[in-house]
């Protein structure tokens, strides 16, 4: 995992991580789809956008993560496409613990609505509306695959809260962001509130080596500001 630009190294926490805070959840579909080095259990345009605000513990961040659901033999997890943070020590830990490409961005909320940007300018803003129905309290266990030297990693994490249905709809995206084929959640869903751990990662040995055609983790954009295509 390469340095994420000029940004210092920062101390960070060991795992495991434990948070409580909301999540939120929404599967969307791309124009095209999107490659990657694991075989995909879903189609290949389903992208699932992810946004967590961790609110206690260990750290205290926003993120948002564009991934798709893999599996490795029987180990199951998103494989994370982008992911953004607003913490250098989430940002560092994320990296050099479990192999996740962060990258620095501002989250600004208001009411039911998030915007996200980074220095070149907006990436995503998402209207986030619970629906009415109050859901059960459920235990969760969530995975992901990172990499770190040429290593696959399984970032695993436990997790209890309350979860109901959501909508959510994309309101602005960024150019360099996949195509999206439509603008809002065909499933989404909250849980809030949501204690999390996240344990240290599994190793699962050599990372497979991707298809020519697919995408890099999230770079550096240029520094003028993109168009929004939907």
């Amino acid at each position: 995992m390469s340095d994420p630009g000029h940004l210092p190294l920062t101390p960070y926490p060991n795992a495991p991580w434990r948070s409580r805070g909301q999540m939120w959840c929404g599967l969307l579909t791309t124009a095209r789809p999107l490659p990657a080095p694991l075989r995909t259990l879903f189609s290949p345009r389903t992208l699932a956008a992810v946004l967590m605000r961790y609110q206690q513990g260990t750290l205290r961040y926003n993120e948002f993560a564009l991934a798709s659901l893999m599996r490795r033999g029987h180990h199951i997890g998103m494989w994370v496409h982008y992911i953004w943070v607003d913490s250098r020590a989430s940002l560092w830990g994320g990296r050099q613990i479990w192999g996740l490409p962060k990258q620095m961005a501002e989250f600004t909320w208001a009411d039911h609505h998030v915007h996200i940007t980074d220095a070149a300018g907006q990436l995503a803003a998402l209207s986030l509306i619970p629906r009415a129905q109050r859901g059960p309290v459920v235990p969760i266990r969530l995975g992901g695959f990172g990499h770190a030297n040429s290593t696959l990693l399984l970032a695993t994490a436990t997790a209890r809260g309350r979860i109901r249905p959501a909508s959510i709809k994309v309101t602005a995206w960024a150019d360099h962001l996949p195509q999206l084929a439509r603008t809002s959640a065909h499933y989404g869903l909250v849980v809030a509130p949501i204690r999390i751990t996240a344990h240290a990662p599994k190793h699962l040995g050599p990372l497979p080596s991707p298809p020519a055609d697919t995408p890099s983790p999230a770079k550096p954009r240029p520094t003028e500001r993109s168009h929004f295509r939907y």
